[in-house]
C-alpha cells in the first residue's frame, strides 16, 4: 500500500535518534512513526481499504512467534520491525507499507469522528495507556505524574478518564497550566516548592498510590520513588541513556512493598482501545498540539521541540 502522508507527530524518540543515534536504528532510514495519511495505491489483493481512504498506521510489527509475543507481552517482541527504525517512516511525502502491515491489520480506516491530528497521536497515547494499565490505576487511586511534557500530559488525561485523583509535578508553568485545564487535581512546580512536602499534603501524609515517571532522568526517578506510599506502584516510563544507574534504599521495597516496574511500548489491544476512546471523544489528545510545521521546515520543528518552545509538534502536509 502506498500512503500519501498528511500528518506526522514529532516524538522525543525521533529527536534522540536524530541527535545521538540508536542501537535499534541503522541508517539510512527515514524517521517518523506517528502517522496518518490517504491511500494512493493498493496491491491487487487488497480489499479492506481503497484509494482515498484516510488511514492511520500502527507502526510496530510484532513477530507473534518469540516467547514475549506468545506470553502476551508482544510489546517486548525481540523481532519487532518498526516504522522509522528498520522500515522507512513518515517524515516523507509518501509511505510505502509492506504487505505485513495489511496481514496483521495494522492499517486502519480513520473513523469519521476522528481527525487526522488525533489519529497521528494515537501511538504515544497507546504507550501511555499501556503503562497505566500496568500500574492498575483506577477509581480512588491517588496518582502522581512526574514530568509535564506531552507524555506526562497524556498520562494525566488517561488517568483522569480511569477515575483516579491525579497530580502532576513539573517545571514549566505553561505546561502545568495546561495540566490544570485538563483536569489535574493538583499541580506542583518542582522548581518553586518542595515536591515531597506537597505530595504528602495532598495524600494525607501517605504518598501516592501510583507514581508515573514520565521523564528520562535517573535523579528524578530516585526522587519519584520517595513520593510513593506503602504498597504502591512506581512506573518508570522514560528511557534513560545506556548504563544509567539509580541508588535507593532496598528497605523501601522490602518493608513498604513498593512495586517498581517499567513500561515500554504498547500491545495491539492497547492501541485499538485508544482508537476507540479517541473516536468516542472520551480523550482529546489534539489539545497538546501547540506547533505545526510543513515537512520542508522539519529542522525548525525539531528545534522548537528541543528548545522547549512547543508541547507537541505536528508535521502537516
Amino acid at each position: 500500500m502506498l500512503v500519501r502522508v498528511r500528518r506526522t507527530g514529532v516524538c522525543a524518540t525521533d529527536l534522540r535518534i536524530f541527535h545521538v543515534g540508536s542501537s535499534a536504528v541503522r541508517p539510512p532510514v527515514v524517521l517518523g512513526h506517528e502517522v496518518t495519511g490517504e491511500v494512493v495505491e493498493v496491491g491487487a489483493e487488497v480489499t479492506q481499504l481503497k484509494k482515498n481512504d484516510k488511514v492511520g498506521v500502527i507502526p510496530d510489527v510484532y513477530c507473534g512467534r518469540c516467547p514475549q509475543c506468545r506470553n502476551g507481552s508482544e510489546n517486548l517482541c525481540v523481532n519487532v520491525r518498526s516504522l522509522g527504525y528498520s522500515i522507512d517512516g513518515a517524515y516523507s511525502e509518501y509511505l510505502k507499507l509492506p504487505k505485513v502491515f495489511l496481514e496483521k491489520d495494522l492499517i486502519y480506516k480513520i473513523p469519521s469522528t476522528m481527525s487526522l491530528e488525533q489519529a497521528a497521536i494515537t501511538e504515544p497515547l497507546a504507550c501511555c495507556f499501556h503503562g497505566l494499565r500496568r500500574s492498575k490505576v483506577g477509581v480512588g487511586k491517588s496518582t502522581l505524574i512526574v514530568g509535564d511534557g506531552p507524555i506526562g500530559l497524556m498520562h494525566l488525561m488517561l488517568a483522569k478518564l480511569m477515575g483516579a485523583k491525579v497530580g502532576m509535578s513539573g517545571l514549566i508553568d505553561r505546561n502545568l497550566d495546561l495540566a490544570r485545564s485538563l483536569g489535574a487535581d493538583f499541580i506542583i512546580n518542582a522548581s518553586k516548592e518542595k515536591a515531597l512536602d506537597r505530595v504528602l499534603a495532598e495524600t494525607t501524609g501517605q504518598g501516592a498510590d501510583i507514581v508515573i515517571v514520565a521523564v528520562s532522568s535517573p535523579p528524578v526517578i530516585e526522587q519519584a520513588i520517595s513520593f510513593a506510599s506503602r504498597s504502591s506502584v512506581v512506573v518508570v516510563f522514560g528511557g534513560c541513556p545506556p548504563r544509567s544507574t539509580i541508588t535507593m534504599d532496598p528497605n523501601i521495597i522490602h518493608y513498604g512493598e513498593v512495586n517498581i516496574t517499567g513500561s515500554s511500548g504498547y500491545t495491539y489491544d492497547d492501541y485499538r482501545k485508544i482508537i476507540d476512546l479517541v473516536a468516542d471523544k472520551r480523550v482529546m489528545p489534539e489539545r497538546l498540539i501547540t506547533h505545526t510545521y510543513s515537512l520542508s521546515k522539519i529542522r525548525e520543528a525539531f528545534d522548537a521541540d528541543i528548545k522547549g518552545e512547543a508541547i507537541k509538534v505536528m508535521i502537516r502536509q
